[in-house]
């Protein structure tokens, strides 16, 4: 029996061979439309639209950010003309907002759709498994809030589109519901994002001390006070020790965050189910074969370019 784990793991890398053929110029379409600081907002609003977006389902779905960093977020938004505010904390998109994001889309949709993949059967094979289990996941009825999943969904591109297009939708699909499913098993802990995030860091042993906390997580817009905070609390929990001057899981805290993963991994792979064993050893397969012919590419690529930038002395 083939662990779903494994599937998982094939699923990010073949994301991230995806990625280097559309990020550079999708994101310079971001800049030019003066919406690359605030493209969570935007995404978040389309994905809850017809209905305004709040700043309490904002804060919902964006749990590790601090406040004053969302706050600018969405004050930057209005600034450029992406975001109006209907109501004092109720946001929708602007028809500027909305091009910003059919800009990035259409751009990145059309790389996609001319990266060297499989060929077309295998991607349409590809495409449908895929499509099974992110049909099977909307109909799920947990977790209840699913706002991550939801607003990956607004950018589906349809049936018509290239089936590398559909196959990249469908990751990122399954990427955004994965988050859901974490927030969902933590959650009941009595514990903020800011909190839950570092905890994390520190059971990877990614981070442990203030300072790493505060410099691995810059972007969330926090200090070293306030992981501070978030390590003293974590300490009053019992989840964490300290050694040597260095923060540790302990034997409680791993146990819970083992609870916490099991939970996680239930939630995400329920809707996997409409995959038989046959199913998900072709799924495998696929994204395996599919992540090396996009790596393999980007290698070629990468090494086409360094031969055509160096002097013409050099080359002969």
């Amino acid at each position: 029996m083939i662990n779903k784990t494994t599937i998982w793991n094939h699923i990010l890398q073949t994301m991230n061979a995806f990625a280097p053929f559309y990020r550079q110029q999708a994101n310079c379409n971001l800049r030019k439309l003066q919406a690359r600081h605030v493209w969570l907002p935007l995404l978040k609003t389309a994905g809850v639209t017809p209905a305004p977006l709040t700043v309490e389902t904002f804060v919902a779905s964006t749990p590790y950010i601090a406040s004053h960093r969302r706050r600018a977020m969405l004050d930057d938004a209005l600034d450029h003309g992406l975001l109006a505010a209907d109501k004092p904390s109720r946001y929708r998109l602007t028809n500027q907002g909305k091009r910003a994001l059919s800009a990035f889309f259409d751009c990145a949709q059309e790389a996609i759709a001319a990266a060297p993949v499989l060929p077309d059967a295998q991607m349409e094979q590809l495409a449908e498994l895929l499509e099974r289990i992110v049909l099977a996941t909307e109909r799920l009825p947990l977790p209840r809030s699913k706002t991550n999943f939801e607003s990956s969904r607004w950018t589906d591109p349809g049936p018509q589109a290239a089936p590398a297009v559909r196959v990249d939708q469908y990751l990122t699909d399954l990427m955004h519901f994965r988050e859901d499913a974490h927030l969902a098993s933590w959650q009941a802990y009595d514990i903020d994002g800011r909190s839950w995030e570092a905890f994390t860091y520190i059971w990877r042993d990614e981070a442990n001390t203030l300072s790493d906390l505060a410099e691995r997580l810059a972007r969330r817009g926090y200090n070293e006070d306030d992981y501070a905070r978030a390590v003293h609390d974590l300490r009053n929990k019992g989840w964490i020790e300290q050694a040597a001057g260095r923060w540790q899981i302990s034997a409680s805290g791993r146990a819970l965050r083992g609870v916490a993963e099991m939970v996680t991994d239930r939630l995400f792979y329920a809707g996997w189910q409409v995959l038989d064993e046959a199913d998900l050893h072709r799924l495998n397969t696929l994204l395996i074969n599919l992540s090396r012919r996009l790596t393999q590419a980007q290698i070629e690529d990468q090494n086409l370019a360094a031969v055509e930038t160096q002097p013409a002395a050099v080359i002969a």
